[in-house]
C-alpha cells in the first residue's frame, strides 16, 4: 500500500487550546480581571510608554475602557539602542 500523499492528515486538526477541556473555560473572578500592566513599571530600566492624551482617549475609547500603562519588558530594554 503506498504512503498517503503529503498534506493529508489521518485525523482532523484540533487547536491546542481545546484539547483536554470540556466546554468553555471558566471566567476569572472579578478581582483577577483588573487591568494592569504585564511588566512592573517601577522596575529599574523599565520603559513606560506615554499615556494617550484625553482628546485621543475621547476619540478612540468610546466604551470608556480602562487605560493601562504599556511597559516594555526590562530584558528587552537592556538590548535597545538609545534611538529605539
Amino acid at each position: 500500500k503506498p504512503a498517503p500523499p503529503l498534506g493529508s492528515a489521518s485525523k482532523p486538526f484540533f487547536p491546542p487550546t481545546t484539547l483536554g477541556r470540556a466546554g468553555r473555560p471558566e471566567p476569572k473572578p472579578e478581582e483577577e480581571q483588573t487591568c494592569r500592566p504585564r511588566h512592573n513599571p517601577l522596575a529599574p530600566g523599565a520603559l513606560v510608554m506615554p499615556r494617550p492624551s484625553s482628546n485621543h482617549q475621547w476619540l478612540h475609547n468610546k466604551a470608556a475602557l480602562p487605560v493601562v500603562d504599556v511597559v516594555v519588558d526590562t530584558h528587552l530594554t537592556t538590548h535597545l539602542r538609545p534611538h529605539q
